[in-house]
């Protein structure tokens, strides 16, 4: 069941997801439900691969490794192989004691750039990371840090064009500049 569930996962059929569940989930739970809850999660990008945790009852727990983060999927079973019971966790991330060597165009020169790099130090502990632009204006003079690399491995200094992800928090900048009418 767990394969099925990632196949259809990563081939974002989610209604395909919907009717693997038993009565007992689906008179709790709407299909638009569980697709809007799925669809969410697909920031994560695909399920790269996934990893037998736990089994505790009738339930057991899979790592599921997504394209950008971990995490841990419940499934409890009827005894007609039907889904009763469904869950996606967090998992919590991984830190590292210290940060690997990453390149950077940062010089090191100045108080500003020296602040910059600890705190890029300090972002590269977790485990995932793999690159980090960080842009300040100070003084009316603008300052950007590369960090990093695009792609674990090609070793590709990122740019002020490189896109990134950022979730969430793009709806509060939607609705800034709708309401200050910078969208238009």
């Amino acid at each position: 069941m767990k394969d099925t569930v990632v196949s259809e996962f990563n081939r974002s059929d989610y209604k395909a997801i919907y009717r693997l569940f038993d009565t007992s989930f689906t008179n709790k739970i709407s299909q638009s439900q569980l697709v809007n809850f799925l669809k969410g999660n697909q920031n994560s990008g695909k399920i790269l691969a996934s990893t037998f945790l736990t089994e505790d009852k009738d339930k057991t727990s899979y790592l599921l490794e997504f394209e950008l983060r971990d995490m841990i999927m419940d499934l409890q079973l009827t005894n007609d192989n039907k889904i009763s019971s469904f869950g996606l966790r967090s998992t919590p991330p991984v830190f590292l004691t210290e940060a690997p060597a990453v390149r950077s165009n940062n010089s090191l020169e100045s108080a500003l750039d020296k602040a910059v790099d600890s705190a890029a130090v300090e972002y590269f502990k977790y485990s995932r990371a793999n690159s980090l632009v960080i842009g300040i204006i100070k003084g009316g003079k603008k300052h950007i840090y590369l960090y990093g690399e695009t792609e674990k491995g090609n070793n590709k200094l990122p740019s002020v064009n490189t896109l990134y992800e950022i979730g969430s928090i793009t709806k509060t900048f939607t609705a800034n500049a709708a309401c200050t009418g910078g969208i238009g």
